[in-house]
């Protein structure tokens, strides 16, 4: 039998890294930035950007928390 876990929506992509995977005073991004390209430059979403996704339905909880690339 599957065990289903609920958990709120506004957990949804957060804390998918159990703590005891994490350094001491680590948090979920740390793995992840170990890994990646040093070469890839995050920036923040332009209002363009911002508006483009809200009218194709797309939603975000803090949009302050999505970044583009380059």
């Amino acid at each position: 039998m599957n065990h289903i876990l609920k958990r709120p929506l506004t957990e949804l992509g957060y804390n998918f890294v159990g703590g005891e995977h994490l350094p001491e005073g680590k948090n979920e991004y740390f793995l992840r930035d170990q890994q990646r390209s040093s070469a890839i430059v995050y920036r923040k979403l332009s209002a363009l950007e911002l508006e483009t996704l809200v009218r194709n339905d797309n939603t975000s909880d803090d949009w302050n928390n999505i970044h583009g690339i380059g």
